[in-house]
C-alpha cells in the first residue's frame, strides 16, 4: 500500500469512461475518429503526454469484439481495460468498477469518452488549483464542463459505499467543490449523435 506523507507527491491517475450503449451515436464512440486516431487513443495519448501513467478505461464489453478486437489487445498495452459486462447497473456503477483498480491514486480525472478534446493546458490548470477536499471541476463562463477531478475522499465513498440509486452527483454534492475558470469552451462538449460528431470531427 502507498504510505502518503506531507512531503510526498500526490498521485494522479485518470478513469476513461467508455461503459455505454452509444444508442444515440449508432457506433461506438470509443472507436469514432478524429485527427486520424479514435476517440479513445487520443484521450489516452493526451494524459500519457501529461505524465500520468496510472489509466483505467472501462468499456462496454460489446464494442470489445471484432471488428474491434485487435484495437483492445493495442490499447492493453497503454492502459488498464476494464470490460463492462453490466451496463445496465448505471454509470456510477462503471466508475466504482473503474476506481476499483486506483487504490492508491489520491487524485483522479473522470475522462467521459464523448469529450475527446481534453488538452495538457486544461488539466494542468486543474492540477494546479485543485481542490483538495472534495472535487474541482473545469468552467467556461461560469458554466461547468469535464473532466472532473476528485479526491481520495470522493474516490473512497464511490467504492465502499456504492448504492444504485444514486448517481455521481449525488457522490460529490457531499463534498467541497471548487469552479476552476479555463479558456477552453470545448470542455462543455459532449459528442452523443452523428449531427454532433460530424460538426466536430474535423475540429
Amino acid at each position: 500500500m502507498q504510505i502518503n506523507s506531507s512531503n510526498s507527491q500526490p498521485q494522479f491517475s485518470v478513469l476513461i469512461l467508455a461503459g455505454g450503449n452509444s444508442t444515440r451515436m449508432k457506433f461506438p464512440k470509443p472507436w469514432l475518429k478524429i485527427d486520424n486516431t479514435t476517440f479513445l487513443e487520443k484521450i489516452i495519448k493526451t494524459y500519457q503526454s501529461f505524465g500520468i501513467k496510472n489509466i483505467v478505461v472501462i468499456i462496454n464489453q460489446k464494442f470489445c469484439i471484432e471488428p474491434w478486437e485487435s484495437k483492445i489487445k493495442f490499447l492493453k498495452k497503454q492502459a488498464i481495460i476494464i470490460e463492462n459486462t453490466a451496463v445496465e447497473k448505471g454509470r456510477l456503477y462503471s466508475i466504482q468498477l473503474g476506481l476499483q483498480q486506483l487504490a492508491d491514486a489520491d487524485f483522479v480525472f473522470i475522462q467521459n469518452i464523448d469529450n475527446p478534446f481534453i488538452d495538457k493546458i486544461i488539466l494542468k490548470k486543474l492540477q494546479q488549483d485543485r481542490c483538495e477536499t472534495g472535487v474541482t471541476v473545469p468552467t467556461f463562463n461560469q458554466k461547468g464542463g469535464h473532466p472532473i477531478l476528485i479526491n481520495r475522499s470522493i474516490k473512497e465513498q464511490i467504492i465502499n459505499n456504492f448504492n444504485s440509486s444514486s448517481t455521481l452527483h449525488d457522490v460529490i454534492n457531499q463534498f467541497d467543490r471548487k469552479n476552476v475558470e479555463v479558456a477552453n469552451e470545448l470542455i462543455l462538449i459532449n459528442i452523443n449523435t452523428p449531427e454532433e460528431y460530424k460538426k466536430f470531427e474535423s475540429a
